[in-house]
């Protein structure tokens, strides 16, 4: 085995200690005693980061462990956030263990964000929660930031809880059928509520007749957004969720305006920008 140069001593006792890890303190612990683990996951370190820097972080009794030896069996992602955000934070430390326990570690079922809003107190599913991401994303400016940290279920959690009422609509929208839409839910979902802030009768209409389909001119913006969707779900191709409320928001805005329209596309010969991309009228 390699040896391990650790801040621990050697001990076949398993002990526990609850403790302020500093910045410092993670490091040396990530370049001393990280040797045998899964590779690290930098979105997952940013995510925690994230979290820890706004104060959404806080001791729910997890534990970072070490063997016998004072190999870290888990714990790297929290560490390694501690030393990205640069901000202490109070773990339990479980020291002593048996190398082979490792296997065991992580094998219960992770809690989907919408189990964490219920258990919030906030009655929604997975769909809603995943909505919750895109709006959020998008709203704070996250999808022309570079490489995204995607929005943490904290967060949603905390946004949720703020905002009842956006989640109740959310819940009658879903309710609706917009499922129907051919596409992602969730960015339906989203940019539904986004226009239904804007104008709540128009958003309900224009919602209405995109899942129907139903009596819509050959020059309808809801048809033209229909049959880009389609097209996409009938070849396969994957649709991007800024190419999607793009997408969206171009529609609505032609409808809002009485404007005709037959083909959504992207910006003719560009990507979409900060400076291109639509806002939602």
């Amino acid at each position: 085995m390699t040896a391990v140069v650790t801040a621990f001593p050697t001990t076949n006792k398993i002990s526990t200690a609850i403790i302020e890890v500093t910045p410092d303190t993670a490091r040396r612990w990530l370049e001393s005693n990280n040797t045998h683990n899964r590779k690290l996951s930098p979105m997952r370190t940013a995510q925690y980061a994230q979290d820890m820097a706004s104060g959404r972080w806080s001791f729910n009794g997890e534990a970072l462990q070490f063997d016998r030896d004072g190999v870290l069996l888990n714990g790297q992602h929290r560490l390694s956030a501690i030393v990205v955000c640069g901000i202490p934070q109070t773990f339990l430390i479980v020291r002593g263990l048996d190398p082979t326990t490792q296997i065991t570690i992580d094998q219960g079922t992770r809690r989907a964000p919408g189990e964490q809003l219920q258990l919030a107190g906030i009655p929604a599913g997975n769909s809603i929660a995943a909505s919750l991401r895109v709006y959020l994303e998008w709203q704070q400016g996250r999808l022309f930031s570079g490489k995204t940290l995607g929005v943490t279920t904290s967060e949603v959690v905390e946004w949720a809880s703020a905002h009842l009422d956006a989640v109740e609509e959310l819940r009658r929208i879903s309710n609706s059928g917009i499922r129907r839409v051919p596409g992602v839910p969730s960015i339906a979902l989203a940019v539904a509520l986004r226009l239904h802030e804007i104008d709540r009768v128009a958003a309900d209409n224009f919602v209405s007749s995109l899942i129907s389909g139903a009596n819509l001119a050959a020059d309808s913006p809801v048809l033209a957004l229909r049959n880009r969707l389609a097209k996409a779900k009938e070849s396969g191709i994957r649709v991007s969720t800024k190419d999607a409320i793009g997408f969206y928001v171009t529609a609505w805005n032609a409808y809002r305006d009485c404007r005709p329209l037959t083909r959504i596309q992207r910006p003719s010969g560009a990507s979409w920008t900060v400076d291109n991309f639509p806002t939602p009228r």
